[in-house]
């Protein structure tokens, strides 16, 4: 653990570290915007698999659970930032495989929703190994894909998982070309019709590992920031580096350490 500590150290010196947050109140509404609203009637309602959040790891919507402290904490850090900056969109990645991003996306995404405002839409655009669907335990019959690929309007594949002020934007599929989907006109528009729905909504968005494939950096210049998840006793040092070399122009969010067990509450 010590070598990942002594390696966000330097990353954070290297990217000349971010502000101190601001004393604002978690709750207060993000600057306003002109609103597109998207017409709700046509998002479908397809309740999340208990079972499956379980099985998955995605606590942050049980309170009775001591480890939901650690993504409330998280949960106000990145608020805070991110209204300080005037932010909306951020995307969630890591150096490498199995950091367990997409666990941390869901988990930051329903802590979120615990407040009354901002809302929250969680998009899947890992469009190699897409998970959030699985881990949530639900079977859309359209989604993303379609949205790029067939034209379909974008209500139409948002999903209501029955958590109060959250929004879902599903994938089901892989595919190889995924770097040109990301940073096609279509996804492009997608991203900001998304940014200008809702004025207090934080638009979270799952991308492939950085180190991977070339997806999350062709698709970055689309948010506002980045939110990097490394893994204690698996992500090197010069993962970390590269990664944060290749974050060169883009506003970092934070770093968040994962997978610790350096003490008996297992913060992330």
């Amino acid at each position: 653990m010590e070598r990942i500590k002594r390696a966000m150290e330097k990353a954070r010196a290297s990217a000349n570290a971010r502000a101190k947050y601001l004393d604002i109140n978690p709750t207060s509404p993000l600057p306003a915007v002109e609103v597109n609203r998207l017409p709700s009637s046509d998002i479908k309602r397809i309740p999340v698999d208990v079972k499956q959040l379980e099985r998955h790891r995605i606590i942050a919507g049980n309170k009775e659970d001591p480890r939901t402290a650690s993504f409330d904490l998280l949960r106000t850090q990145v608020l805070r930032e991110m209204r300080n900056k005037g932010y909306r969109t951020f995307a969630v990645t890591s150096p490498t495989p199995e950091c367990g991003k997409t666990t941390v996306a869901i988990n930051l995404a329903l802590s979120i929703a615990q407040l009354t405002e901002p809302s929250v839409l969680l998009g899947d655009l890992d469009f190699r190994r897409p998970k959030i669907s699985e881990y949530l335990g639900i079977s859309a019959t359209a989604d993303l894909s379609n949205v790029i690929l067939d034209g379909l309007p974008l209500e139409k594949a948002l999903i209501d998982p029955g958590i109060p002020h959250l929004l879902l934007l599903p994938n089901t599929k892989a595919y190889p070309n995924a770097a040109e989907m990301l940073t096609s006109t279509k996804m492009k528009s997608l991203v900001e019709t998304l940014r200008t729905d809702e004025t207090s909504r934080v638009n979270i968005f799952d991308l492939p590992p950085m180190l991977s494939v070339d997806d999350t950096i062709a698709f970055l210049p689309q948010v506002d920031c980045v939110l990097i998840v490394v893994a204690d006793g698996s992500t090197k040092k010069p993962e970390i580096e590269e990664t944060l070399r290749l974050l060169a122009d883009a506003p970092l969010l934070g770093v968040v350490l994962n997978k610790s067990d350096a003490n008996p509450r297992p913060y992330y």
